[in-house]
């Protein structure tokens, strides 16, 4: 590290040739407000400002007091106070294509691998539901495979809750637009996925509607579960009238493909 650069309060470096300079000189100035729970002036008493151009320097921050805590007095919080403002960000942020300073897919996986230490620390109540708007109109719009490894490790690390919300929806997603297997790892899902995609459209969208009805399960065991057994015999003799009998052969594919 070049020794003639100015140095935070929580330690960062403010390198003048950073492109996200200003950012994070404004938001040094408003870590060094103790006990402020308020985010940065330029944020405060700019309405109007896009918050977009925010989140990348946000997210850096907080990766880097994370990385650097034992160097930091806890007794100041800024973990804490960053995740407030990156919560803060995201519920006025929408993923828009051609949206002006737009953060790229880069810092949205970022933010996914971040979002349960973020969410632990101190991010407001909405912060789970509007992470998950933004990664689910990401995944929309397409992502790489190092964005998608980051979102399975997301919903995995999440604490799993009973409601049906936007991160039940994301898992779903992903479970849908899933093309073989995760990278080291064999996709848990991939065999029903196959199976899936093999019936013809009809019984595809029953059995679909049958994974749905399940949602309300916690959509971490779609990352974590221990797997279908192989074999055909609870797909194809179809939905009918969705009788115990016919569900049974299916209840643990749908404990982890939805929900």
């Amino acid at each position: 590290m070049d020794p003639t650069v100015e140095l935070a309060v929580d330690g960062f470096p403010l390198d003048p040739n950073d492109p996200d300079i200003h950012f994070h000189r404004e938001i040094s100035s408003w870590l060094e407000l103790e006990g402020s729970n308020r985010v940065p002036v330029a944020l405060q008493f700019d309405p109007s400002s896009d918050k977009s151009v925010w989140l990348r320097p946000a997210v850096r921050r907080f990766a880097w007091v994370r990385a650097h805590g034992e160097l930091i007095s806890r007794d100041r919080k800024l973990d804490a106070r960053l995740a407030f403002l990156i919560s803060f960000l995201v519920n006025r942020m929408y993923v828009q294509q051609g949206e002006s300073g737009r953060p790229g897919e880069d810092t949205f996986a970022e933010l996914a691998a971040l979002a349960p230490a973020i969410e632990q620390i101190g991010a407001s109540s909405m912060f789970r539901a509007d992470t998950a708007r933004l990664l689910l109109d990401l995944v929309k719009a397409g992502i790489g495979p190092a964005t998608r490894r980051n979102l399975h490790a997301m919903l995995r690390a999440l604490v799993p809750e009973d409601r049906w919300g936007g991160m039940h929806e994301l898992a779903w997603r992903l479970f849908l637009d899933a093309e073989g297997s995760e990278e080291g790892e064999p996709s848990r899902s991939a065999q029903v996925l196959r199976e899936l995609r093999e019936l013809k459209p009809t019984q595809r969208k029953l059995w679909i509607s049958l994974l749905m009805l399940n949602g309300n399960r916690s959509y971490e065991r779609s990352w974590t579960g221990s797997g279908a057994q192989s074999g055909r015999a609870g797909l194809h003799p179809g939905v009918r009238s969705f009788s115990s009998r016919d569900r049974q052969p299916w209840n643990t594919r749908t404990r982890f493909c939805s929900g």
